[in-house]
């Protein structure tokens, strides 16, 4: 895993995990490399959901922590 302590979530559903996906705006494949293994890709942003399941924010890969951190809290002042 990429984090120790972090959870996956994971689904079989592909209708589910299109409607999840589409919520995010995110997008997703799996294609086959030349030696016929499965590469999955993915979307690259890290998104910040409120309690009514609402996207409040969305920060890039690998963009600063400072404007993610900063973010946080404005949204973290307005829960």
């Amino acid at each position: 895993t990429f984090v120790p302590d972090a959870h996956a979530l994971v689904t079989t559903d592909d209708d589910r995990l299109r409607a999840a996906a589409d919520a995010f705006g995110a997008s997703y494949g799996v294609e086959t490399d030349d030696d016929g293994e499965p590469e999955v890709f993915h979307t690259g942003f890290l998104y910040g959901v409120d309690d009514q399941g609402q996207r409040r924010g969305t920060w890039s890969f690998g963009a600063p922590p400072e404007g993610y951190v900063h973010d946080r809290g404005i949204l973290l002042d307005q829960a």
